[in-house]
């Protein structure tokens, strides 16, 4: 993937993120919420609404490991949920590029777990 030159960063967005208490997009959950960035940081993802999505701290631990069943339900909440998501990373990676991003990430990558 190519990394874009720039990126936004903004750190009253991610604090009032992490003080909004909307729950986990995966589970539902309200304790130890985080702010995921969904085309990471390295990337050049940006801190905007479109890239951040509300993850409790075993959900998001779980996406970062690459558990499967995390990822692929993730990846299955941003193509129902997410349309000004894709339409994001369609802007920043380029007509198709959002697609491929977000099956690399989600669901190539994934791991198995027993």
């Amino acid at each position: 993937d190519p990394k874009p030159s720039r990126r936004t960063i903004d750190h009253e967005l991610l604090a009032a993120v992490r003080t909004e208490r909307q729950p986990c997009v995966l589970c539902g959950g309200t304790y130890r919420l985080s702010p995921h960035h969904i085309l990471s940081r390295a990337r050049g993802g940006d801190d905007t609404r479109e890239n951040l999505a509300s993850l409790d701290w075993i959900c998001h631990d779980a996406i970062e490991r690459r558990e499967q069943a995390s990822c692929t339900a993730f990846y299955e909440y941003l193509y129902r949920e997410r349309e000004d998501t894709l339409r994001y990373l369609e802007g920043k990676l380029g007509y198709g590029g959002g697609s491929d991003y977000l099956r690399r990430r989600y669901l190539s990558s994934a791991k198995a777990t027993l």
